[in-house]
């Protein structure tokens, strides 16, 4: 048998709702010290890939997030035995009652900027372009050095270029979270900024986009509340 861990969470003070996990097997607790593991057990880990399976995982973490909160776990963490997981939550005791203490209460919002495809020039593509533009010859040095050195100059303009834009919106919602991570996508002209929101604002923040998305140029998406996955590791 397999353990597969969903998330950490304080320990309840009272048994959690039965719920159905992955393959329909029950979501049981391991719990250490006052921390607790959320898991399933499975029959073997082949297969915990699918779509279905996915978005079932993903059902079990939102609602132990909305009940009272958890360190989400990433997709397909299994472990052979109980032992394993007690170890763990033995290890990072201080660790994860850090981690919950400053995600209590709190959810995920996203925010999606669609970036023009004449913003997301070659400068922007840069950011994930693993070698120098075609037609450098790299058996010609200094060819070959000045195109490498045209490319990370890119590579920097195009980080100057995303990191403004990620501090312009982490200004406009500033007063609605308690911070904020960004990342550019590699293949596609999207930046995509998360925001750390108390439960209790997230009627304000999606105030703040709806104001903010018919005055700036840039094209914008919302999502959530979910739970605190990009600020959970």
């Amino acid at each position: 048998m397999t353990y597969l861990l969903y998330g950490i969470l304080k320990t309840p003070g009272v048994p959690l709702e039965s719920m159905a996990g992955l393959k329909g097997q029950p979501v049981a607790l391991i719990s250490v010290n006052g921390l607790s593991a959320a898991v399933s057990m499975l029959p073997c880990t082949e297969g915990i890939q699918g779509i279905g399976e996915l978005m079932d995982y993903r059902k079990v973490v939102e609602t132990l997030h909305f009940c009272q909160g958890v360190i989400p776990m990433r997709y397909g963490c299994c472990f052979d035995r109980a032992a394993g997981i007690e170890r763990l939550l033995q290890e990072r005791r201080i660790q994860y009652e850090t981690l919950l203490g400053e995600i209590w209460d709190k959810a995920e919002m996203g925010i999606t900027v669609l970036l023009p495809e004449r913003t997301y020039d070659d400068e922007t593509r840069a950011l994930v372009e693993p070698s120098p533009p075609k037609g450098a010859a790299q058996g010609r040095g200094r060819e070959y050095l000045q195109c490498r050195r045209t490319h990370y100059q890119a590579i920097d303009r195009a980080t100057r270029h995303c990191t403004a834009m990620a501090g312009h919106y982490g200004r406009i919602f500033a007063h609605v979270c308690d911070r904020y991570k960004f990342e550019a996508h590699k293949e596609k002209p999207l930046l995509s900024l998360y925001f750390l929101v108390q439960k209790g604002q997230v009627g304000a923040f999606r105030a703040v986009f709806e104001g903010c998305s018919d005055k700036e140029k840039d094209r914008l998406l919302m999502s959530g509340p979910w739970p605190p996955y990009n600020f959970a590791c």
